[in-house]
């Protein structure tokens, strides 16, 4: 049995391509922000360096969680897809 919460926040298409796109631009906004902290002279900071470590660590564990996620929901889509066709080709004809 399906609710709202399952249909809202559940394992389906509109959360699988929203989080590629969320995840996209997380990581687009966040790489500008290094940027312009470069052009602002940030990379002339002593704990530059260790934060920049930090911060490519952070992104790899944020890219490593969200490739977890998609694949997990590709699966469960592929498993739905596949259990409708087989359900829809046990229908007798008419």
């Amino acid at each position: 049995m399906t609710t709202w919460k399952s249909k809202l926040f559940g394992d389906n298409r509109f959360n699988f391509y929203g989080w590629i796109g969320a995840g996209v631009l997380v990581m687009g906004v966040s790489i500008w922000c290094v940027v312009k902290a470069i052009q602002a002279g940030a990379d002339r900071s002593p704990s530059c360096f260790l934060l920049g470590g930090i911060y490519f660590i952070v992104l790899g564990h944020f890219g490593i969680a969200l490739q977890n996620y998609c694949a997990r929901v590709a699966k469960n889509i592929e498993a739905e897809d596949a259990a409708k066709a087989i359900k829809k080709d046990d229908k007798p004809a008419a």
